[in-house]
């Protein structure tokens, strides 16, 4: 787990009962498959540099309603991540004699990345979890037996998988194979996404799966340094570049995901079928009010706070999030360095990260 993200108190027993009992969000899992690593939605939090720690519920950061991984409904619809409406709390942009562009675009770039990982993110992170066709992990907080990941690593030189097929990769699972129990792990440091990597290994050579629990660990951003828009469009285009040599197919067609270009072709398609015409505006701002209903629905089931009637920021970061989304994608696609830790980097063919 990432030490600074912020989780519930009872989130690795958990990770242990869903781990050791085959389960996904409190259903069991089939043995042809069963779950060998059990992860969390990450999720992404826009806070004051002078939010109090008694600004939340219970005087505390988060208030989490225990999950227990067993099926009952109550499970099922455990609320995360709960805030209280305060003066002092209060997000909304106040426009004083101090204010500056940086400033805004420091808070602003912390909301994007709330809004991104509230709505579409967490969508097809739990979706693509639930259907089981890949692995799809973050690594801010997982938990996997030390015994599959040893497993797994022995097992890289004897079979051809398309991640792990270089030569030297190969040489190398074998030296940390060599060394006896526990040391696979120091195989994937060479990666940038070392934890997708991790998961790849446990559902290739160990025949398991992912699963969730139904908790989510959350990143706390303020409006500080590393916050700004052009850090948050920085964070989303290196992630599309590494997730470009992992997974190019799924990444190419990435963009057909999001609301804007699939509102335009699938408007496209209606209006030649029905109406006899090329793009009929009016479907298209029906498809855009309902998938913004959409992802508010469940921007507010996850974060789960009381509305300030002054402070309703949700449509302006919500319309900026998806305006960018494809020019984020297009500078992802185009190029091949990747900024990490304030430093570049370039992705090898092997999938690991050189230092430029």
């Amino acid at each position: 787990m990432d030490s600074n993200v912020w989780a519930s108190s009872n989130i690795l027993k958990n990770s242990v009962i869903s781990l050791n009992g085959n389960l996904n969000m409190s259903r069991k899992m089939g043995q042809s498959r069963p779950v060998k690593l059990v992860h969390h939605v990450p999720l992404a939090l826009s806070i004051n540099n002078t939010t109090r720690s008694d600004d939340f519920i219970g005087g505390q950061d988060l208030e989490i309603t225990a999950m227990t991984p067993v099926p009952s409904s109550e499970s099922l619809n455990s609320q995360l991540v709960k805030r209280k409406s305060s003066p002092k709390s209060n997000n909304s942009l106040n426009v004083h004699p101090g204010f500056t562009y940086s400033k805004f675009s420091k808070k602003l770039g912390a909301e994007l990345d709330e809004m991104f990982l509230h709505t579409s993110h967490s969508k097809f992170y739990v979706s693509l979890n639930n259907l089981a066709v890949a692995p799809c992990v973050n690594g801010k907080s997982n938990i996997y037996r030390r015994s599959d990941l040893d497993q797994s690593v022995r097992l890289i030189p004897h079979k051809d998988s398309p991640f792990f097929k270089d030569p030297k990769v190969k040489q190398d699972a074998g030296y940390y194979t060599s060394l006896g129990v526990g040391h696979a792990i120091k195989f994937f440091a060479r990666y940038i996404g070392e934890d997708n990597m991790i998961g790849i290994a446990l559902w290739e050579n160990t025949q398991g799966r992912t699963g969730l629990t139904g908790d989510v660990v959350v990143q706390p951003y303020s409006g500080s340094e590393n916050n700004a828009v052009k850090d948050y469009i920085q964070r989303r285009v290196r992630w599309l570049r590494v997730r470009k040599y992992m997974v190019l197919l799924a990444t190419l067609i990435e963009p057909t995901t999001e609301s804007i270009i699939c509102g335009i072709y699938g408007t496209y398609a209606i209006s030649t079928v029905f109406f006899g015409t090329w793009f009929n505006k009016y479907w298209f701002v029906m498809h855009m009010l309902i998938w913004m209903l959409t992802d508010y629905v469940q921007y507010h089931t996850l974060i789960n706070h009381t509305l300030d009637v002054k402070n309703i920021t949700y449509l302006p970061n919500w319309l900026n999030e998806e305006l960018l989304a494809l020019p984020i994608w297009i500078i992802a696609m185009i190029g091949h360095e990747i900024d990490w830790r304030g430093r570049p980097f370039r992705i090898k063919k092997d999938l690991t990260a050189e230092e430029m």
